[in-house]
């Protein structure tokens, strides 16, 4: 059993999404290190779509019922792990507390020392503390059961490590104390060749900056901050020079919200300067980063942000706020720049800052983003991380 590996994926092939493509990618990673991996996944495959691909990984689709999926598609799925895998020496990595009453009867066939999950993102986090449903609460009562009987826990981000003890451990670092925790990002693999020439034509000299995300947030507070970056954008004719033209923003994405931040960037007077793209294919998604001064991510709530991720990995300037997992990702004015969330004013220097930067300057900067992938999330280090909490 030490090589093999069963990997619970909430998502996994065809959704094309940041955290499908993670997983994914950390599945090839694996994979290619030697071990056999047994994908478990309710991601259904249409009939007219061939199964994924991978060498050394086994894809298993589990479908089961949908009305309160938390409760009886956990219970089917942990039928289909437990009558193919019978040995309690199984190594078990679930992928995020999406499904917490899966993983507290895993841990219990498999012992808490065979079982790890990674917290993944923000559903298990901000979604389960402060959505007032009545399934969050039921969840996240289950997700502090396994947290706090766990032995190994693994996060994509160190925010969301200090994020678990403090409300699922009740602040008990004595407790934490007892158990492995390691950050293990997510993977990001680019593509090996880009798309090009499907780009819209810049303004002559004109610098672009890039942003992507979701349109939405919880109880309609937008997780993304594109309202900080839009109004940031309304303060750079006051602090550029007349001969310093005003840079366009890319926004590609889509959601609720979409339709009022347009409206916001007509309200003040720079339509002309933001453009709202759409969701692109992710090959595209890295041209555009690839033809951008810099990457911003002013969220005001994230884990590992893929777009953050894909962003370094092709040597991309990225500015991110502090108080998330952006922070992991940016030694700030060395390959990026930290910024406060609800910042307007500060994401705004920083733009002002990039746009007046020499050639040689960025390229420094975009030298020390890819140093900065390669030690944090390149596949390499990612394997090893996974295999050192599973045999701790």
């Amino acid at each position: 059993m030490k090589n093999s590996l069963v990997y619970f994926a909430p998502a996994f092939f065809p959704e094309n999404s940041g955290y499908s493509n993670a997983i994914q990618a950390l599945c090839t990673a694996l994979a290619e290190s030697g071990m056999r991996i047994s994908v478990i996944t309710p991601q259904l495959l249409p009939s007219h779509l061939a199964e994924i691909e991978i060498p050394g990984v086994n894809v298993i689709r589990v479908k089961g019922p949908q009305r309160l999926k938390s409760i009886f598609l956990s219970w089917t799925i942990f039928n289909s792990i437990s009558k193919r895998f019978s040995s309690t020496d199984q190594k078990v990595f679930i992928e995020s507390g999406e499904y917490p009453l899966l993983a507290l009867m895993l841990q219990k066939k498999y012992g808490q020392n065979n079982v790890v999950m990674r917290i993944h993102g923000c559903y298990e986090t901000e979604f389960l503390t402060w959505r007032n449903r009545l399934m969050d609460r039921f969840n996240h009562r289950l997700l502090s059961i396994f947290l706090n009987r766990a032995r190994k826990i693994a996060s994509t981000n160190s925010n969301h490590v200090d994020f678990l003890i403090h409300h699922h451990l009740s602040g008990n670092r004595l407790q934490a104390a007892r158990k492995f925790f390691s950050i293990i990002p997510n993977a990001v693999l680019p593509p090996k060749e880009l798309v090009r020439g499907s780009l819209p034509a810049s303004e002559p000299s004109c610098k672009t900056f890039l942003t992507l995300g979701r349109m939405e947030g919880v109880d309609s507070v937008g997780q993304k901050g594109f309202e900080d970056i839009i109004a940031a954008w309304s303060l750079l004719p006051a602090l550029l020079s007349k001969s310093e033209q005003i840079p366009c923003l890319n926004i590609i994405g889509s959601g609720d919200q979409q339709k009022s931040l347009k409206n916001l960037a007509e309200k003040l007077d720079i339509g002309n300067k933001v453009r709202f793209l759409g969701p692109v294919s992710r090959s595209t998604v890295y041209d555009y980063i690839e033809n951008s001064a810099a990457c911003i991510l002013p969220s005001r709530y994230e884990g590992f942000s893929m777009f953050a991720a894909e962003a370094i990995s092709a040597g991309a300037v990225l500015i991110g706020t502090r108080l998330t997992g952006l922070a992991d990702m940016i030694d700030h004015e060395e390959s990026g720049f930290l910024i406060q969330p609800h910042a307007p004013n500060e994401i705004a220097e920083m733009v002002v800052r990039i746009v007046r930067s020499t050639p040689a300057e960025l390229s420094a900067l975009r030298e020390a983003a890819i140093r900065k992938f390669s030690r944090v999330s390149s596949p390499d280090v990612l394997v090893r991380a996974v295999k050192t909490i599973l045999n701790a």
